[in-house]
């Protein structure tokens, strides 16, 4: 492990949704702790050695949503969840049009929080907080 991680980790392939993130991020204080990644796959590559160690500390809290090509959000999280140094990560789920048996699994899952998109500010902060009192 090389030690160079984020202290956050954001999963989201719509343009939109990190501008806003990045800007909430920024009114914290906090840009540069974020790692944004476009997918689960990059997200997994950034974490995990094809040896499946981890290349990087584990981020603080993982910003995920679920609906994106290559690697899904749910996939990724399931992934995550079978690493013992990845599996307690705080994870919070950006969610949009999210089905009831989606949220159950997130939930199995041990998400820690949902926040709805598009990302208000107020609310997306509430969960940044939220993660950072844990």
């Amino acid at each position: 492990m090389n030690g160079s991680g984020f202290e956050y980790l954001m999963i989201e392939d719509n343009d939109c949704d990190v501008e806003i993130a990045l800007f909430d991020f920024e009114e914290r204080g906090i840009k540069n702790l974020f790692r944004i990644a476009r997918d689960g796959a990059e997200a997994l590559d950034y974490l995990f050695a094809a040896d499946g160690s981890l290349k990087v500390e584990p981020p603080k809290a993982i910003f995920l949503d679920l609906h994106m090509r290559i690697v899904g959000g749910l996939e990724f999280l399931r992934k995550i969840r079978l690493n013992d140094q990845t599996k307690g990560i705080p994870v919070v789920v950006l969610k949009s049009s999210t089905s009831p048996a989606e949220l159950l699994e997130c939930q199995q899952l041990g998400v820690h929080n949902f926040t709805d998109k598009p990302l208000e500010f107020i609310k997306f902060i509430d969960a940044i907080r939220d993660i950072e009192n844990c």
